[in-house]
Formats: structure tokens, C-alpha cells, sequence
């Protein structure tokens, strides 16, 4: 039996791939979110349903992206991070789970604010340890049955 999530890691873990919930039950269709636009339109137009699952969209295309932009200063990633936070939130107007992923993903970049370009890769790190960590525990149960952490 094919083990299927709603959302994933790609192979290479550089973007969320989600699971099409428009298409179900007819077709099982999975979609590579791998721009601010993807990530976007999977949310604006409900390929992904469900409070949690938005927010733990939101909050893997902001890792993914992050990641995207090695070479940014800091100052840079903290405005792009912000930037793509508040185009998210305008995806939908309800999910309580996106606004709180997203605040959490605007915190690690906060946190950080004296970094240099020395710790650009800690702090990579850190966001997606954080992401990992404030996805399991907003949502344990589906983490638990999707085996997604």
C-alpha cells in the first residue's frame, strides 16, 4: 500500500510538494510548490484544505524559499521572509493556522536580527528545526499518522 501526505518535502528537500485535494477522489495528483507564486495559488485556490494544512504550507513554502536565497544579507532574507508572510496571510481570511505559522516563521528571522553573514546557515537551520518543531506540536495527530516529522 502506498503510504500518501498531504504535503512533503521533495527528494531533494528544496520544496513542499503537496498532495492536489482538488482533484481527489478522481485523481491523486501531487503538485511541487517551488515559487512565491505556487505556494500562493495552492492556498488561494484550496488545493490545500484545512486550517493546519494551510499553515503548515505557508510555513514549508517560507522555509523552502529561505532556502532558495543563500546568498541574501540578512537584512535581505528578514524583508523577503516579511514579504512573503504578508502576501500568504492574503490567501485566505480565515485559517487561525496561517497567520500562527506565519508569525512563528517571522519570529526566527526576528530572533536573529545581529546575525552575520557568518551564521546565514545556522539560521537555516533554525527555520527549518523551528518549522519542524511548530508543525509537530500545532499539529501532532496528523503529523503522527502522516509520519510527515
Amino acid at each position: 500500500m502506498t503510504h500518501l501526505a498531504p504535503i512533503r518535502w521533495n527528494d531533494d528537500k528544496t520544496a513542499p510538494v503537496i498532495l492536489d485535494q482538488t482533484r481527489l477522489p478522481e485523481e491523486l495528483v501531487e503538485i511541487e510548490l517551488e515559487t512565491v507564486q505556487d505556494v500562493f495559488d495552492a492556498i488561494y485556490t484550496l488545493k490545500v484544505r484545512g486550517a493546519p494544512l494551510v499553515g503548515i504550507t505557508a510555513a514549508m513554502g517560507v522555509a523552502a524559499l529561505a532556502r532558495q536565497d543563500l546568498l541574501a544579507e540578512p537584512r535581505i532574507l528578514r524583508y523577503d521572509v516579511g514579504r512573503w508572510c504578508d502576501y500568504f496571510a492574503t490567501a485566505r481570511s480565515t485559517p487561525v493556522n496561517l497567520s500562527w505559522a506565519l508569525s512563528r516563521m517571522r519570529d526566527v528571522t526576528r530572533d536573529n536580527e545581529d546575525d552575520d553573514t557568518a551564521t546565514r546557515w545556522s539560521r537555516r537551520s533554525r527555520m527549518r528545526l523551528k518549522l519542524s518543531g511548530t508543525m509537530t506540536l500545532r499539529c501532532a495527530a496528523p503529523s503522527a499518522s502522516t509520519g510527515l516529522w
